[in-house]
This record gives structure tokens, C-alpha cells and sequence, in this order.
């Protein structure tokens, strides 16, 4: 039998208990810890890219609002320029009234020099106060055009503070195409109206103002009036109503925002008017009754995003994949353990029932003489012979101990020399030892016992140790048994065996070996 391994809680010989639920356990943790650590891996996976795309939703609303702020500085400072040419101009045409009249010739000509310094200007044009526009870049007097159903010169004939008005897109009728209209009153000198300086700014201006910024894919700026009308859009879908000038359909979320008053606003709408998703800011202008609207399509700013989230789902998807794997290998290596665990087990369950199955006593020592194995026949003779006192030849005591008290008694075999020769085997100076003796033992007749050791290899530090046996009643046999071969003729297996056979009976309570024998 293999005797390297240790007894069992009831005293025989074979595997740990523990080893028959390690490996279920290790097949338990191994599964747990994949599990976990996909989880793990995925979670956090999942909590990178959503701080990521929190972050790139940051910048789309950071970069609206700066384009929104930037348009409306720009804006603001073509009509403060127009504004104060304007001035200049109904200064000029006041200060001339207050002469002798108008000079046309001079003021065509100052008209021309604040042209040149306002490329942004369609024209400037003068009207006097019947609404005839007769000054101005493109005017013909024979048409005899007039601005006095228009209701920026209503308002200011009627209004003498009116100050800048500004007009909602349309088509000019000197320009003959879309301007927005900036226009100024100027006074005879007594302060009554005289007429109407305007200086219209083309709404391709504004197109080109826009396109200036870029905003990627399905981005769109829009500048619109007080009524959401559309002025200019970039880039332009003319060849669609909501891209035509002086449209107001908007989103829902945009009409909303617009009719709370507010200043300014950013905002996420699902579906806008041109049917795209996107991250937008509104602002109004102070200077100008007009509001801008930059959009950044979800689908553009987030393009890198999902790049990371393919990369990202590719990655935890390859750590899932090898850890699956791996997890596969070491399930596999693991029932196979087992399955040579399995067999090991059967084998040593059948070793030990041939090995209790002698008649023979048969022990096993280590090198410091501790019992760490017995036979069932050596356990059966110990409790019929020694009854309690048997307990030092137990397992765990020590076998040394019991034949140094054993030589205390007055009757029992030669243990000095039996324990010289025992440790002659354990040091490797013997191959073998055998010792035979009387032994008296009811209810067996009489008869003799011998005291046979081998050495069956290497055991711990390096010492060999003995396998010692008695000889079964009966059996005839001197107690060898043929060791398996080993280096130098020892037996390779690491264990001392020890074993005691008698050929008469032996008296119960003579002592605490199993079996001593009579001087």
C-alpha cells in the first residue's frame, strides 16, 4: 500500500477528506472570478464611456456658445459701423438743408466715399419726405421709386426719436434682391422730417458671415428675426421650405425656449427643423432685432465617441473571449485532475482494504518514530491485548516512546535491540532488521513473535525510514515483505514500515507494545 500519505480520522490509511472538495471548490472560485471580472471589466467599460461621452457633449455645448458669442460680436459691429456712417450721412444732409438745399452732385459723391469704407453695404440711398428715393447707388429718378408704404419710413415720419430701424428680410426695389434694411430720419432745420437715409446689407452678407465657422457635418447656424423668420442659414438648403427665407418653422424645443423671454439658451432637441439631432445655443442680439441658432449634429460631435465605443467594446469583448478561454483550459486541466484524483483515491481505497486485509500487525513510522499508519490488524490486536494502554501505539504516538517504557516492564521482548536495529534501518546502516521473540497472549497458545523492518526510501529531512511488521499466528512467515525497488536496494516510497506477527498468544495487559515478549 502506499504508506506516504497519511491515516484517516477513523486510523486506516488513505487521502485527505478535504481533498475530494477542493477541486469542486476551485471549480467554484475559478467560475466566480471569470464572472467577476467580465462584470468588472464590462462596468467599467460601460462607466469610461459614458463619462467620455458627457465630455464630448460638453465641448459641443462650449463650442455653440462660443460661435453664438462670436456672431453676435460680429454682427453687432457691421451695424455699429453702418450705423454711425448713417449719421454721418443725415448729419451731412441736415447741415446742407440748413444751406441752400441739397447738392446732389456733393452728396452722390459723399454718398460713394462711405460706401467704399462699408464693403458689407448693399447701397446708401436718401428718400425725402414723400417716401421718393432720389440719392443713392442704382437710383433712377424717371422710376420714380418709393419707400413710403414701407413701415420703416412710416415709423420714422411719425416717430422723430425713432432712432435705427432695422427691417426684416426683402427683396429691395432699387437692390432687386433679399437686403435687411438699416434706415435713419433726417430733419429740415426746424426740425420737421425731411426724409430717410438707408443703408440695406445684402443677405448674402450674412450667408458669407456665417460661413465662416465650421461645424461639421449636419451643423447648421441660423440667423432669424424677432418672428423666428429665417434671414440666412448656413450651409443654405434653399431648394427646401424650411431653408427659405422667412420660414419659421422651428423645433419644439426652440419655439419653447424663444417664448420664455429668455436670453439665451442651450439646448438637446430629439428632431430639429431640418430633421437632424442636435446640440444647439440661441442667443439674441442686443444690437439688432435678430437672434442666432448654431446647431452641432449628435451624430458629427459623437463620431469619435463611437469610434472609442467599438474600441472599447472590442477590447472588453477580447478580455471576455480569452478569459472564457483560459477559464475553458483550466476547467479542462481541472477534470482531468480530478479524474486522476478520482483514481488515485481508488486505488488507495483498494490498497488499504488489501493492506487491512492481512493477518499481519503492520505499522508505519516516520523518521523520528511517530505512528502515522496502521492496519486493521494491528488496531484489532492493540484493543484486544492492551485495551487502553494501547493507546501509546495509536496513531500520532510515538513508537520509540512506547518501547523505551515497554523496558520498564519485566516481561517483553529485547526493545533495546529492537529499537538499535529500527534505527540502524532509519540511519540506512541495515537494509533490514528483524528481531523474533516469545510473546504470550490469551487467548493464543503460546508461541513466538518476530519484529520485522525495512526501509522503504527517503522520508523528510532525508532519513531513511522503516516499514516494520509482525508476523500473523499461525502464518510460518518471519514477517518479510518485498519492498519495492529502489536506489541501493531500498524500496523508493519514503515510508518506514513496521510490522509484528506472533506464533503463540500473548498475555493481554503485558505491557504497552502490542505484543512483548518473555525474557
Amino acid at each position: 500500500m502506499p504508506l506516504s500519505v497519511g491515516p484517516s480520522s477513523a486510523g486506516g490509511v488513505h487521502s485527505p477528506a478535504g481533498a475530494i472538495t477542493a477541486p469542486r471548490n476551485f471549480r467554484r472560485l475559478l467560475i466566480g472570478g471569470l464572472v467577476c471580472s467580465n462584470i468588472l471589466v464590462f462596468v467599467l467599460s460601460g462607466y469610461s464611456l459614458l463619462q467620455s461621452r458627457e465630455q464630448y457633449e460638453a465641448r459641443a455645448e462650449m463650442l455653440t456658445q462660443n460661435i453664438a458669442g462670436a456672431l453676435e460680436q460680429s454682427v453687432a459691429g457691421s451695424i455699429e459701423k453702418l450705423d454711425l456712417a448713417m449719421l454721418t450721412v443725415a448729419d451731412e444732409l441736415e447741415r446742407q438743408l440748413a444751406d441752400q438745399g441739397i447738392d446732389e452732385a456733393g452728396m452722390s459723391a459723399f454718398l460713394a466715399r462711405q460706401l467704399s469704407r462699408l464693403p458689407e453695404v448693399e447701397a446708401i440711398r436718401v428718400a425725402d419726405a414723400s417716401g421718393l428715393v432720389i440719392l443713392g447707388k442704382g437710383v433712377v429718378k424717371a422710376e420714380r421709386t418709393s419707400w413710403a408704404d414701407r413701415e420703416y419710413f412710416v415709423y420714422l415720419r411719425d416717430h422723430p426719436e425713432g432712432g435705427l430701424q432695422i427691417s426684416k428680410p426683402r427683396v429691395g426695389r432699387v437692390a432687386r434682391q433679399f437686403i435687411i434694411g438699416f434706415a435713419r430720419r433726417y430733419n429740415y432745420p426746424d426740425g420737421s422730417f425731411a426724409g430717410v437715409v438707408s443703408a440695406p446689407i445684402a443677405v448674402e452678407h450674412f450667408s458669407r458671415l456665417l460661413s465662416r465657422f465650421e461645424l461639421g457635418p449636419q451643423g447648421a447656424i441660423n440667423l432669424r428675426d424677432t418672428d423666428l423668420g429665417l434671414i440666412a442659414r448656413f450651409p443654405a438648403i434653399a431648394d427646401r421650405p424650411v431653408g427659405q427665407i422667412g420660414n419659421n418653422t422651428v423645433s419644439p424645443d426652440l419655439r419653447r425656449l424663444f417664448d420664455s423671454g429668455v436670453v439665451s439658451a442651450t439646448y438637446r432637441t430629439a428632431v430639429s427643423a431640418d430633421g437632424y439631432q442636435r446640440t444647439a445655443t440661441f442667443r439674441r442680439l442686443a444690437s439688432a432685432p435678430m437672434m442666432v441658432l448654431v446647431g452641432l449634429a449628435t451624430d458629427s460631435y459623437l463620431a469619435n465617441w463611437w469610434s472609442q465605443v467599438y474600441e472599447t467594446l472590442a477590447m472588453a469583448g477580447a478580455f471576455l473571449f480569452i478569459s472564457v478561454g483560459l477559464g475553458w483550459f483550466l476547467l479542462r486541466l481541472q477534470a482531468r485532475a480530478e479524474q486522476a484524483g478520482q483514481s488515485l483515491s481508488d486505488s488507495e481505497a483498494f490498497v488499504v482494504s488489501v493492506v487491512d486485509s492481512l493477518q499481519e500487525q503492520l505499522v508505519v513510522i516516520d523518521g523520528d518514530g511517530t505512528i502515522v499508519a496502521v492496519n486493521a490488524a494491528w488496531r484489532r490486536f492493540a484493543a484486544e491485548n492492551g485495551g487502553p494502554e494501547a493507546a501509546p501505539v495509536a496513531l500520532g504516538e510515538n513508537y520509540f516512546a512506547a518501547c523505551a517504557d515497554a523496558r520498564q516492564v519485566p516481561v517483553g521482548p529485547d526493545t533495546a535491540g529492537m529499537l538499535t536495529g529500527i534505527r540502524a534501518v532509519l540511519a540506512g546502516q541495515l537494509p533490514e532488521f528483524t528481531l523474533e521473540y516469545p510473546c504470550h497472549a490469551a487467548p493464543e497458545p503460546v508461541g513466538s513473535s518476530c519484529v520485522s523492518c525495512r526501509s522503504r526510501g527517503v522520508a523528510g529531512g532525508g532519513a531513511d525510514s522503516p516499514e516494520c511488521h509482525r508476523a500473523a499466528p499461525g502464518s510460518g512467515r518471519t514477517g518479510a515483505v518485498p519492498p519495492a525497488s529502489g536506489k541501493n536496494g531500498r524500496p523508493a516510497n519514503g515510508r518506514p514500515l513496521h510490522r509484528q506477527g506472533s506464533r503463540r498468544n500473548c498475555q493481554p495487559g503485558q505491557g504497552r507494545l502490542p505484543c512483548q515478549h518473555e525474557p
